[in-house]
């Protein structure tokens, strides 16, 4: 009986193993690195808030979408692109989500942070 739990206990090992043969680690482990990473990547993407870079571009696109928020205008495009193409408006139309719960610069940042940190947990 002992000897069929161990030969059971090494095949199901086996099967746990990843193709480069090394053991594939348990889901909570895997769960904590998520986090762990998660949190260290929103933490570097929204910590430091005031040192983002923030210039014309960034000025043109948050103040297309406050209009857009305060009922001024609504874009059917967005801003230039750098061979004077303009881009679709749907930047316009995300960036004006933030912008409805708190009309600072700082709510399109963060919003932008969070996005990108939600694209690290979608890579995943």
């Amino acid at each position: 009986m002992a000897n069929h739990l161990d030969q059971l206990s090494r095949q199901t090992a086996e099967k746990r193993r990843s193709p480069a043969g090394r053991a594939a680690i348990s889901v909570r482990t895997e769960t904590v690195l998520l986090a762990a990473v998660l949190l260290l990547g929103g933490v570097l993407r929204m910590g430091w808030i005031g040192l983002a870079e923030f210039k014309a571009d960034e000025a043109r696109l948050t103040a297309l979408a406050l209009d857009m928020v305060e009922g001024k205008a609504f874009p059917l495009r967005g801003i230039s692109s750098s061979v004077g193409l303009p881009n679709p408006a749907i930047s316009v139309w995300l960036y004006a989500l933030p912008l409805l719960v708190w009309k600072h610069v700082y709510s399109a940042t963060l919003f932008t942070g969070l996005l990108s940190t939600v694209a690290v947990l979608s890579s995943w």
